[in-house]
């Protein structure tokens, strides 16, 4: 292998293991009790992509103990007479944090705050004084790894999250610019033969990652912390795009057929203006420098000439592609001029009109909820087995469980043969060592050379993100089973790393069983429950979108809306991500590009149905239109009804006819009111242009689903739901 391969391999291995011996051995040099919890936080920190995520979970983690201390002292305080009580409250807390683990912001300090609780009760003999001062030892021991950690890390190869950041934002901008350009070509080259979907797809994936690593580079970079608002602007405007791509499809899918001959030099000055935005924000990322702002243009309204011998539904088609495309190029300004002031430092001001703020509601993750109940059925249980049994160790086993039963339930589709595996082969490689080598140890710097190469092979050998979870383990045993020797003058006990070890196993037991039984998370259970929960996602919020003031403020609507009002590009994503995860060798009845089809497909599906959501909104406002506001109102309900139940597909052909004879007298109003001719009723050419968008998106929509429908005809899905120890 190259020298300079091995060289770049090496770096995380050595600041890993310098910084874990300098801990221990700082802690062991002062005289404190369990070193072990400083190595275990730089651990933790050290499995992270980015020195801004490290810096965040050690600010997390110490957030996380006082909570943990704080939980504790109170669960003490108040019950500590009533066991029972007392570790009932204990599991209700493991469940919420079980919940919270997920959050991609504060998952972290829910998860510290469980094992700081569960040691500290556990460990303490649930006493006050011990537990006050175990944890005063555990506040010293995190702080202590954490300050190792920051100056390790920042003396030895730094690593700023600020490029990575920069790298995913340029990745999101070069993705647009390959998405528009795709979409030129369909119009001005009549390519109908472009793929779209997985570019939807990609796009929607890069803007939701672009959300978690800017939370990890305002951990250490200044610039970007100071620029918060605008940063968080550019991702509200890569979520808008999404709408107006999907809105722009529409457009173009309307237009297949159409001679677009005199328009095409229009079109494309449009199309070229737009990719000189995006190459200017990528330039402004790649230099970071801003451009003087007299150079930021601001783009003039562009019409598109209609002719005389234009049939009507061209022209209508036109006419909401002008709209588009004019409103795609004032996004793209507010893009332009947010990169400006990220850059710049300036003052800038949110333009509400062309971006409102988002609207934030309240939701719960079906998922997320299983996992909650699981990880409280794995405490409950290793509860009950101590409070009845009481075997050696077995406040131990508690603790373990808690802090492994959070990790792994937290871990997506965690294969637990493969962790198994994993502790077994660590287990036996501590033990080695504890025979071997552990017994020739009696000075301080030994201990350290012990842990320092021990840490860099598990790092070296295992240095792969697919071995993540690998090496994580693999330090976290050897830390745990040889913290006898953690001290001035080693002891040498076996009987206690074997205790911890079997305490470990009957913990995993529990977890194995609990993570495939009650609502299995194999990635093939995982994504037909995605499937479905998105089914009755998308049924919800289109009856949500068309239902009145009144009917919104029923008592029950906020309720069920909890469980409904998750964004479905999430619930389309967890299931492209399980999807991915399956083993599909072990389900010959079913192929793994029929999945991705479908997946893709659903991109596209959540992109039509966003897009309705938002023509329907802009038109119902304004419209005075009380018949085709009744009629529309009923095809979209009717739409719902159709996802809600299986066959409901094949319902949607009758609905398609009827709303062709809506959207022909649509067109025949838009073409009378762009020529100036008189019709009956009072609607202007912006509400029959709203109009045609949402019928539009009515009709691609059903075409979607018709189109999906077929798709799913020909999986399997019912090869999926076959038992796990049959496989």
């Amino acid at each position: 292998m190259n020298i300079s391969v091995l060289y770049e391999r090496a770096k995380l291995p050595i600041k890993v293991a310098l910084t874990l011996s300098i801990a221990m051995m700082i802690a062991i040099w002062l005289g404190w009790d369990r070193p072990y919890w400083a190595g275990l936080a730089v651990t933790v920190m050290s499995m992270m992509e980015t020195s801004g995520h490290s810096l965040r979970k050690g600010k997390w983690r110490l957030v996380g103990t006082f909570c943990g201390t704080a939980c504790a002292f109170f669960l003490l305080a108040f019950f500590a007479q009533d066991v029972g009580i007392m570790m009932a409250l204990f599991t209700l807390l493991v469940g919420i944090s079980g919940y919270m683990i997920f959050n991609p912001r504060y998952g972290y300090i829910w998860a510290i705050t469980t094992t700081v609780c569960s040691l500290i009760l556990v460990m303490g003999d649930m006493t006050p004084i011990n537990d006050f001062n175990l944890a005063t030892l555990r506040l010293e021991e995190t702080l202590l790894g954490f300050i190792c950690h920051i100056v390790v890390f920042s003396i030895l190869w730094p690593q700023s999250s600020r490029p990575v950041f920069e790298d995913a934002v340029l990745d999101l901008l070069k993705q647009q610019q390959t998405n528009l350009i795709n979409r030129r070509h369909q119009l001005i080259k009549s390519d109908q033969h472009t793929v779209t979907q997985p570019a939807l797809g990609e796009g929607l994936k890069l803007v939701m990652r672009l959300q978690d690593l800017l939370y990890a580079a305002e951990a250490d970079s200044y610039n970007i912390l100071r620029e918060k608002k605008s940063w968080q602007y550019i991702i509200e405007i890569g979520d808008q795009w999404a709408i107006a791509i999907g809105h722009l499809t529409e457009a173009i899918d309307l237009l297949k057929e159409a001679n677009l001959e005199a328009e095409k030099s229009k079109i494309d000055s449009i199309f070229m203006y737009l990719l000189h935005n995006f190459q200017q924000c990528e330039s402004i990322v790649k230099t970071g420098k801003a451009p003087n702002k007299r150079q930021i243009t601001c783009f003039q309204y562009m019409k598109l000439g209609l002719h005389s011998e234009t049939d009507m539904h061209t022209q209508g088609a036109l006419l909401l592609l002008e709209r588009q495309l004019n409103n795609m190029a004032k996004l793209s300004d507010e893009l332009v001029l947010a990169f400006y002031s990220a850059y710049s430092g300036d003052r800038w001001y949110r333009d509400e009109q062309s971006l409102p703020k988002p609207v934030k509601r309240w939701s719960l993750d079906t998922e997320r909820l299983i996992a909650s109940f699981k990880i409280m059925l794995i405490v409950s249980s290793l509860v009950l087995i101590w409070y009845y049994y009481n075997p050696p160790g077995g406040s131990l086993m508690i603790a373990l469980g808690t802090i492994f039963g959070l990790t792994f339930i937290g871990l997506p589709f965690a294969n637990m043969k493969t962790i198994l595996a994993y502790i077994v082969g660590w287990s036996g490689f501590v033990l080695l060592e504890y025979i071997f080598i552990i017994p020739f140890l009696d000075q301080p710097y030994q201990i350290a050379l012990f842990y320092f190469f021990s840490t860099f092979f598990i790092w070296f050998k295992f240095s792969g993100s697919k071995y993540l979870v690998s090496r994580v383990m693999g330090t976290m045993i050897l830390i745990i089973s040889t913290k006898s020797v953690m001290c001035l003058t080693p002891v040498y006990d076996p009987k206690l790393a074997i205790s911890i070890l079997v305490s470990l196993s009957i913990g995993l037991l529990l977890i194995i069983f609990f993570n495939d039984f009650p609502f299995s998370a194999q990635p093939e259970r995982v994504m037909l429950r995605r499937l479905q929960m998105l089914r009755n996602v998308l049924a919800w919020q289109l009856r949500y979108a068309v239902a009145t003031i009144q009917e919104r403020r029923r008592w029950w609507v906020p309720i069920v809306g909890l469980l409904y009002n998750i964004r479905p590009i999430k619930l389309v994503m967890g299931a492209d991500n399980a999807a991915k995860a399956i083993k599909w060798k072990n389900f010959p009845e079913v192929s793994e590009d029929q999945a991705q089809v479908i997946i893709q497909r659903l991109y596209l599906l959540v992109l039509r149905i966003n897009s309705l959501k938002d023509g329907y909104a802009k038109w119902r406002l304004n419209t005075k239109d009380d018949l085709a506001q009744s009629m529309v109102k009923d095809s979209i309900l009717r739409i719902a009804a159709a996802l809600e139940h299986t066959d409901g597909y094949q319902n949607l052909l009758v609905l398609e006819q009827e709303m062709l004879s809506l959207y022909n007298d649509v067109h025949r109003r838009i073409h009378l009111i762009d020529r100036q001719v008189e019709i009956e009723g009072d609607i202007s050419l912006e509400e029959a242009l709203n109009l045609h968008r949402a019928l539009a998106s009515l009709g691609l929509l059903v075409n979607e689903l018709k189109i999906l429908s077929e798709a799913m005809a020909e999986f399997d899905f019912k090869a999926l739901e076959i038992q796990y120890f049959t496989v």
